[in-house]
């Protein structure tokens, strides 16, 4: 089996990895969790980069990533830094 990224799933992941160093470091996950802080607008702006539509279907307007390649993209962007597979 082939678990290497197609190019749009290779673009997405570093995508999303680059969105969460710039807007969730951890200064500011440590200020959400000690203010008790939901951050709406970081699922506003992730909202926006198109991030919330990953596994949605395209006919429902999602962007329909296989499951498996998006949640290495999570995995990455959650860690704030780039997963070994990308060097």
């Amino acid at each position: 089996m082939d678990f290497s990224f197609t190019e749009e799933q290779e673009m997405w992941r570093t995508m999303m990895q680059d969105f969460t160093e710039k807007e969730a470091g951890r200064e500011y996950t440590r200020m959400c969790d000690q203010e008790k802080h939901y951050p709406q607008e970081l699922w506003e702006a992730g909202n926006k980069e198109g991030f919330l539509g990953l596994l949605i279907p395209k006919e429902f307007g999602g962007i329909c990533l296989p499951a498996l390649k998006t949640s290495e993209g999570h995995e990455g962007g959650a860690r704030g830094k780039r997963s070994p597979r990308s060097h």
